[in-house]
């Protein structure tokens, strides 16, 4: 018997039902891994900007199918993360994301589809990082997509 899929309401109240008493790298590592898992998303990063390199972003969390992995960095120029920390906005691509940023090797390198990223700012306006979701599938629902927007 198949499980009904959650509806994007469900789906964003099980990614939020994170223990209470988690905090700090321990909360961003449980909502990292709820997002891969709630949306169906094999890749889920967090990353703030470098201090010493501002325009490289330093995975503070990185989920690679369900399991934390070793945290890495990479350039900003050429990649849709660059729209979302330039402009402050979230930036969806539900298909050829890879095609659309030749220059963003990565993409290619993890047979990347769909993007969705979503920049993440403190209560006073500072931009501090962001939440990207990569899929290596073209997005099959447009429903979920506007689950991280409304995060």
């Amino acid at each position: 018997m198949t499980s009904k899929p959650l509806s994007p309401l469900a789906s964003l109240q099980a990614i939020c039902a994170i223990n209470q008493t988690a905090f700090g790298l321990d909360y961003l590592q449980a909502l990292a891994i709820r997002c891969a898992r709630e949306l169906g998303m094999p890749y889920v990063l967090i990353g703030m900007p470098k201090p010493e390199a501002p325009l490289e972003i330093l995975t503070q969390v990185a989920v690679a199918h369900g399991t934390i992995i070793k945290n890495f960095s990479y350039a900003l120029k050429g990649t849709p993360c660059e729209i979302v920390m330039s402009n402050r906005r979230v930036c969806v691509h539900a298909n050829k994301v890879a095609t659309s940023f030749p220059d963003d090797r990565l993409l290619a390198d993890m047979g990347i589809a769909a993007y969705i990223g979503a920049p993440i700012i403190t209560p006073e306006g500072h931009l501090k990082g962001l939440l990207v979701l990569l899929d290596t599938v073209e997005n099959r629902e447009p429903a979920k997509l506007s689950i991280i927007v409304d995060l």
